[in-house]
């Protein structure tokens, strides 16, 4: 036999020298074995994190993303190897759907889910995915398969609730809503959310007794101005549909005047309510502005954008409304950048002037919440820590945080705030 001689392909040089990595390992010595061995690979010590143990990796992986994640598979008491591959992939899909890049993050979730199948968050995270994509049907497929290996799940029965209402099955949703009512009794995950989506299921169902004893059931149990203000406009549209138009305009009315005297409810599902009921009643403008407010709000969120076209094309307004809804859009997008702009040019007092008049103009919006955050604590940084600027840098990202939770900005300027706050060293927020 004759060998022929194999010439080696040059494989590109990587540059290790701006990637992060996490070790995790329970042995010391092979932690260090590992640093030392990527420094020798060009790579910078201070963007290289260990872990002893799989909680603590997890507790990384979730406060920062990797590039790189080295782990060994036994790591003593504890989170094992898989179960920290399977944080650490579904900490990217978090991060790839928050970015807009919805196919890769159903990809890798798809991927994690047949690698491990009983993995729950990558369920969870696979449907809400699809809800992104608009493929409502895989989005209940994937929630119902969750439901079957875990049924007690207030959350995940309420948004199998919500899909199976967009697409109609009103059984499916009643049950599901049913469920999460339920199931919340007596959790602390407890929240209104379903009890909103029940009472629309069942006027769905022309079942108008029914949605408005629960309806009677959730203000008994929620008190606060927000589900108060939901709650009417629902009501509002339960009377509308059964022919009591008289009723009706007097909760459209209450309502208006809620949303005058500035209790607009953070833009979600149930708050679009507000404008169906204002549209039902005749009160155009108003409605009309309502919905601009809810775009400047929420310019990022293509759900949301998406229902209110819906809305606008069910108000015969299809055309005049789109572009309602882009000029809204870029409205806010202008707006939460503008101090950012300020901020990089080195105007910070300017940029945070601006940023808290963004704020005040469109409260519920959560980019403008962080960029707040983020330039008050790079003015700190840059001309020393100031008490009542912390103060207003954390309750702008608690404020961010309770709108919508566990975001990974939300953890970086946390931790980025807290050293400040206690005199350590700090990095430039990026």
């Amino acid at each position: 036999m004759i060998l022929t001689p194999v010439t080696a392909v040059p494989t590109p040089e990587v540059d290790f020298s701006g990637k992060t990595f996490l070790i995790v390992d329970d042995f010391q010595g092979m932690r260090t074995v590992i640093r030392d061995v990527l420094r020798n690979c060009g790579a910078n010590s201070k963007l290289v994190e260990t872990a002893a143990d799989g909680k603590d990796a997890i507790r990384l992986l979730g406060a920062q993303p990797f590039d790189v994640v080295l782990c060994d598979f036994n790591l003593g008491p504890g989170p094992n190897g898989q179960q920290v591959l399977e944080e650490a992939k579904a900490g990217l899909a978090k991060v790839l759907v928050q970015n807009g890049e919805l196919e890769p993050a159903k990809s890798l979730l798809q991927e994690t889910i047949h690698d491990s199948p009983y993995y729950l968050e990558a369920h969870d995270l696979l449907a809400h995915t699809f809800q992104a994509l608009g493929e409502l049907d895989a989005a209940a497929q994937s929630l119902e398969h969750a439901t079957k290996l875990s049924p007690n799940s207030v959350a995940r029965q309420k948004t199998l609730g919500d899909v199976s209402l967009k697409l109609g099955r009103l059984d499916h949703a009643e049950r599901a809503f049913r469920k999460s009512v339920t199931l919340g009794q007596h959790s602390v995950l407890k929240a209104p959310d379903a009890f909103f989506g029940l009472a629309k299921t069942c006027s769905a169902k022309d079942n108008p007794m029914e949605a408005l004893k629960v309806l009677g059931e959730l203000n008994k149990t929620f008190t606060d101005d927000q589900t108060r203000l939901k709650s009417m406009a629902i009501e509002g549209i339960v009377h509308h549909k059964t022919g009591n138009f008289k009723k009706a305009v007097e909760l459209a009315a209450a309502v208006e005047r809620e949303v005058a005297a500035g209790g607009a409810p953070v833009a979600d599902q149930s708050s679009l309510d507000v404008a169906r009921l204002l549209f039902a009643t005749g009160k155009q403008e108003r409605a009309v502005e309502f919905l601009q407010n809810q775009v400047r709000n929420n310019p990022d969120n293509a759900a949301l954008l998406d229902e209110v076209k819906e809305i606008f094309s069910n108000a015969a307004m299809a055309e005049e409304g789109a572009a309602l809804v882009e000029t809204s859009r870029q409205e806010g997008i202008e707006f939460m950048n503008r101090g950012v702009l300020l901020a990089r040019d080195g105007s910070y007092e300017e940029a945070i002037a601006s940023l808290r008049e963004a704020r005040q103009a469109m409260p519920a919006n959560v980019r403008v919440l962080f960029n707040l955050a983020y330039v008050l604590i790079t003015r700190m940084q840059k001309a020393g820590r100031a008490p009542e600027l912390l103060s207003e840098a954390r309750e702008a990202l608690l404020a961010a945080n309770s709108r919508q939770p566990g975001l990974a900005r939300y953890v970086q300027l946390r931790a980025t705030l807290d050293a400040l706050a206690h005199g350590g060293k700090t990095e430039p927020v990026l």
